[in-house]
C-alpha cells in the first residue's frame, strides 16, 4: 500500500508540544502514585495536568493565525465567563478552574484547525507507537500482578475505598493515578489506529495495537471503554473499508502469529492464555450482572430522562461552572446550590446543573462547528458528534479531554494529508486526474 506523505522535516515546536502534552497526559498519573506520594505535590501535579492543554498558547504566531471559529470560541467564551460571575457559585476559584475543564478540549481543536499545515504527525507516528505498545504491554503485566500490589496501586486509595477488581484481578490502570486516565488512553488508542489505517502503516504494527487494545479493554473493566473502542473500530471499517479489510486479512502476517503463538504455547505458557481467557470472563460477568440489575440500561437512558426533565431550581444559568468538579470541592467547598440538587454522575446533567441550558446549547453548537471543520468523512463525524456528547464525559475527566482531542486531530491530520495530495495533483495536471 502506497502511504501519502509529504518529504520529511524536523521536529517543529507544534510537535514537539504536542508530544509535550501527550507524554506528560500518559506519565503523570505515574509520578503521582509511584514516585511522589505526597498529596499536596500529587494535587500540584493534577492542577498542571489541567493546564496542559493550554501550552499550545506559547507557540509563537499559533494564535495569530486564528481564523475559523473566531466568533464561536468568544461566545464560548462570554458563555463560561457567566458561568464564572454567577452570583450562585460558591468561590470565584470554582469558576476558573471550571472554565479551564470546560473550554480545554476545544482550545487544542479549534489550534489545530487554524494550524493544520504545521503539524507533520507521519514525524512522530513511530514515537506514538512505542508508547502506545508499552502501555498496553504494560497492563498485561498489572493484571498478572496480586491487587494489592505496587504496581496495581492508585494516586490515592483512601479516596476510592479500595482496589477496584475484575473476576479475582485489579481492573488495570496502566500508568494513570485511576482506572479513568487508562479507559480515556483506550479510547486515544482507538483513534490512534484509525490514524495509522487511513496513512496505510505497516499493518503488523495496526493489528498488534488494535487486538492488545480489545484486551485491555477487558482488563480495565469498563463497559463503556470496550463499547466505545468497538464502535471506533466499527467507523474505521466505515469509513476505510477497502484499507482495513486489506490489514486485516493481510496473509503475510499470518506465518509470523503463527510462530508467535507456537513459541508460546510451546513453551506450556498456559498463564497468557488464561489471563486473556480470564480477562473476557471477568468483563462479561461485569456486563451480565449489569444487564440483570437493570443498571446498564439506565446508564444509558436515565441521562436524557435526566434532562428533559431537569428538577434543578436554575436551569437557565446554573449555579455556576466548577461547582460540581471534585478537585474544586474538595479544596474550595460545596455549594449549597449543588446539595440541594442531590445526586449527580453524568456529565451533560452536570453541565446543565453548573451552567444551565445556555451552557449546554452553547456547547452542542460548538461541537457542531469544530466537527464541521473536520475533513473526517460525514458518518464518522455524526458518530463521533454523538459520543462525545452523551458518552465520553469531556470536561470533568481531564484525561478524556486531552486524549480525544489529541486522537481526533491525529485522525483529521491524515485525512488533510490526502485532501492537500489530491490538491497539488489537481494543481499539477487536472485533466489525467478527473479522466
Amino acid at each position: 500500500m502506497q502511504r501519502i506523505s509529504f518529504p520529511k522535516e524536523k521536529l517543529n515546536i507544534y510537535l514537539k508540544v504536542f508530544m509535550y502534552v501527550y507524554l506528560f497526559t500518559v506519565f503523570s498519573g505515574a509520578i503521582r502514585k509511584w514516585i511522589i506520594l505526597d498529596k499536596q505535590i500529587g494535587n500540584i501535579i493534577l492542577l498542571i495536568q489541567i493546564l496542559v492543554p493550554f501550552s499550545f498558547i506559547f507557540i509563537r504566531g499559533g494564535l495569530r493565525n486564528w481564523r475559523l471559529g473566531k466568533a464561536e470560541i468568544f461566545l464560548l467564551i462570554f458563555v463560561l465567563i457567566i458561568g464564572i460571575l454567577n452570583p450562585l457559585n460558591l468561590t470565584f476559584f470554582h469558576g476558573i478552574l471550571g472554565f479551564l475543564l470546560h473550554f480545554a478540549f476545544f482550545f487544542i481543536l479549534f489550534f489545530y484547525i487554524n494550524n493544520r499545515q504545521f503539524f507533520a504527525f507521519e514525524l512522530i507516528i513511530q514515537f506514538l507507537i512505542v508508547v502506545g505498545l508499552g502501555q498496553l504491554l504494560l497492563v498485561f503485566f498489572q493484571y498478572t500482578q496480586p491487587p494489592d500490589s505496587f504496581i496495581n496501586t492508585y494516586a490515592d486509595v483512601e479516596a476510592v475505598g479500595s482496589i477496584a477488581l475484575v473476576g479475582n484481578s485489579a481492573r488495570v490502570s496502566g500508568t494513570f493515578s485511576y482506572i479513568s486516565g487508562f479507559t480515556a488512553f483506550l479510547f486515544f488508542n482507538s483513534l490512534f489506529i484509525w490514524a495509522l489505517v487511513k496513512y496505510h502503516y505497516k499493518s503488523i504494527y495496526i493489528i498488534m495495537l488494535l487486538l492488545l487494545g480489545i484486551f485491555a479493554c477487558f482488563m480495565s473493566g469498563s463497559r463503556g471503554a470496550t463499547y466505545l473502542y468497538l464502535i471506533i473500530v466499527l467507523l474505521i471499517g466505515y469509513s476505510e473499508y477497502l484499507t482495513f479489510t486489506k490489514i486485516i486479512f493481510d496473509f503475510k502476517l499470518v506465518f509470523p502469529i503463527l510462530i508467535f503463538s507456537t513459541i508460546i504455547l510451546g513453551i506450556g505458557n498456559e498463564k497468557l492464555f488464561d489471563t486473556l481467557s480470564s480477562s473476557f470472563a471477568g468483563f462479561a460477568e461485569r456486563r451480565n450482572s449489569g444487564i440483570e440489575t437493570g443498571e446498564e440500561k439506565s446508564r444509558i437512558i436515565n441521562d436524557f430522562i435526566e434532562v428533559i426533565n431537569f428538577n434543578g431550581n436554575y436551569p437557565f444559568f446554573g449555579v455556576g461552572i466548577g461547582s460540581t468538579y471534585q478537585g474544586a470541592t474538595k479544596l474550595f467547598g460545596v455549594s449549597p446550590y449543588v446539595q440541594e440538587y442531590g445526586f449527580f454522575e453524568s456529565e451533560i446533567v452536570r453541565i446543565v446543573l453548573e451552567g444551565g441550558f445556555l451552557l449546554l446549547f452553547t456547547r452542542i453548537f460548538i461541537l457542531y462547528v469544530i466537527l464541521k471543520n473536520l475533513l473526517i468523512p460525514q458518518i464518522p463525524k455524526i458518530g463521533l458528534f454523538i459520543i462525545l456528547l452523551l458518552f465520553f464525559p469531556i470536561i470533568f475527566n481531564v484525561y478524556n479531554s486531552t486524549f480525544a482531542a489529541l486522537g481526533i486531530i491525529l485522525v483529521d491530520h491524515f485525512y488533510f494529508l490526502e485532501y492537500t495530495n489530491r490538491r497539488l495533483i489537481l494543481n499539477a495536471n487536472p485533466k489525467p486526474y478527473f479522466g
